[in-house]
């Protein structure tokens, strides 16, 4: 069900290419990105929106029962709730500005010179992230740097046909050993980008081998992302338990109903975020199998 049966662009039959083409010309291949977004949004867009009104409806039931339920039942419902209607929100933001994107392709007398656009996130849709990047360049804008928070910022450049990759690695940037470990991209015919952290992009002219040649490489690269969703993973636990700790005492202490709120919203999401971890170290374990 939530699998994205559209394939990518690079794996497109040679009629549905020649249907974009014509109907879009040299924005096809973003053309195509925006609609495979679209899709892919819908199943994750009504699972959310459910998990949501499940969540509303199970903590309504809680609160008027003639016990109160335990804190943490609460705190788990509340971070559904939150985390799902979030999720439905965004999904359903990102859609429409999806559909209106594609809309406006070659209806525009000017190209802005800079852009921002969202990915998934590295830990959940690589391959995504990938594809926004390179159907970007083929609009005509190349990435000139990514943020912590996953946002790609592009300039306008000439339209081309190009590779991306994304590299997870224990190195900072701006190090010597940076230097040395960027020479061996280099060779490979593959040129830096920019980094978010210890996660490097790196761009390259169709038909670059990838610097993964084998697959204990890639294993290495997806155990690295793997750590580094755990470490997330055990934070949110450590300070939803703070939070959970700190709501009891209170609870035994007086009447401290808005700081109680606060963490009440501070635990659910700190939830919510230790489950998409959670989900995004059992991601990171499988590609490191595959």
């Amino acid at each position: 069900m939530l699998k994205n049966k559209m394939p990518r662009y690079k794996d497109l039959d040679a009629q549905t290419k020649t249907l974009y083409d014509q109907n879009y010309g040299d924005d096809a291949r973003i053309a195509y990105f925006y609609a495979r977004k679209i899709k892919s949004c819908r199943p994750w867009l009504i699972l959310s929106a459910t998990v949501a009104v499940m969540s509303f409806a199970a903590l309504a039931v809680a609160t008027t029962l003639p016990s109160k339920p335990p804190q943490i039942i609460v705190i788990i419902l509340g971070g559904l709730l939150g985390g799902s209607a979030a999720t439905a929100f965004m999904l359903g933001v990102s859609s429409a500005v999806n559909v209106w994107r594609r809309s406006r392709l070659g209806k525009c007398a000017s190209m802005p010179q800079t852009l921002i656009r969202w990915g998934n996130g590295l830990s959940f849709t690589e391959e995504d992230d990938i594809e926004l990047l390179e159907a970007m360049a083929s609009h005509g804008y190349r990435m000139t740097r990514v943020s912590a928070l996953g946002d790609y910022r592009f300039e306008r450049s000439q339209r081309a046909g190009i590779l991306y990759t994304a590299d997870i690695s224990d190195i900072k940037a701006k190090t010597e050993e940076f230097d040395q470990y960027k020479e061996i991209f280099e060779a490979g015919g593959w040129t830096y980008v920019c980094s978010a952290g210890t996660v490097h992009y790196f761009v390259a002219p169709l038909g670059t081998t990838s610097i993964y040649t084998d697959k204990s490489g890639v294993a290495q690269k997806y155990e690295r992302l793997r750590s580094k969703n755990v470490w997330v993973a055990v934070v949110g636990a450590v300070i939803t338990g703070a939070c959970i700790a700190a709501i009891t005492l209170l609870a035994n202490t007086g009447d401290h109903a808005t700081l109680a709120s606060v963490l009440y919203i501070v635990a659910g999401g700190t939830f919510g975020l230790g489950i998409a971890s959670a989900y995004g170290v059992y991601l990171s374990h499988r590609k490191s199998k595959v």
